[in-house]
């Protein structure tokens, strides 16, 4: 029987890398919203509404999808025993894929968000089988569309735990995010729960990139133990060599 992607396993370890890479993450962080909120804000001068919403969207999209490949060099490493990984190690990672991981977010937030408009179960169907592009991209070197391919490919099979990892992590990310944007706004009113929005991305998105890679390299494994299964019993079901004359 195909073994299952363990959920409790990969939340586990999402906190505990979390915890062992803070000094590293949480900076990173910071620098991702802070170019996102830049991109957010030159987008609203000018533009209408419904626009500038799409291209926040957008922005949004790609800032997760960036830090995402930039955080997987960690991962990697914490599997791998090596020392903890440098800023630079990182942004030398994802470089050569970094056009590649914006292409491929925006393709993604408006895929998704299309799917959720139309009729929410395909959007999540669609969150779920995208889930691992960033580190399908990263590690595999992917191309754009292929990388989306190669995703779902990984994740079927076990599509329902993979769905559970990130429902989990969207309702830890949506309830503290409220409680962080109604203390700010309590005490700074609009303006701090704007603070609060802030601070509540910059702590809160590094649980989504973590998970993503986790995740990726857990069903690697699961998809090798396939092919050495698979392997084994054709083997098994080969006939005999025919007998010397």
């Amino acid at each position: 029987m195909r073994r299952q992607l363990d959920v409790g396993s990969v939340l586990t370890r999402v906190f505990q890398t979390y915890g062992n890479e803070a000094a590293l993450i949480l900076p990173l962080a910071v620098i991702v919203a802070l170019i996102a909120a830049v991109l957010d804000a030159l987008a609203n001068e000018g533009l209408s509404s419904l626009l500038y919403t799409v291209i926040r969207l957008l922005v949004d999209s790609a800032a997760a999808m960036v830090f995402a490949g930039l955080v997987i060099e960690i991962v990697r490493r914490g599997r791998d025993g090596d020392p903890r990984t440098t800023l630079g190690e990182m942004l030398e990672s994802v470089w050569p894929v970094l056009l590649n991981l914006i292409v491929v977010a925006i393709l993604y937030g408006i895929g998704v968000a299309i799917g959720l408009v139309l009729l929410i179960v395909p959007g999540l169907i669609l969150l779920t089988w995208w889930a691992l592009i960033a580190p399908v991209i990263v590690v595999e070197r992917r191309g754009i569309i292929e990388s989306f391919g190669r995703s779902k490919q990984l994740v079927d099979g076990n599509g329902w735990m993979v769905f559970a990892v990130v429902v989990v992590i969207f309702l830890i990310t949506a309830l503290v995010s409220l409680l962080l944007v109604v203390f700010f706004a309590i005490f700074g009113g609009f303006v701090g729960s704007l603070v609060g929005i802030f601070i509540a991305g910059v702590i809160l998105k590094p649980l989504g990139a973590l998970a993503a890679p986790i995740m990726y390299y857990d069903l690697r494994e699961i998809e090798a133990e396939d092919r050495a299964a698979q392997a084994a019993a054709a083997e098994h079901q080969a006939p005999p060599p025919a007998p010397a004359t």
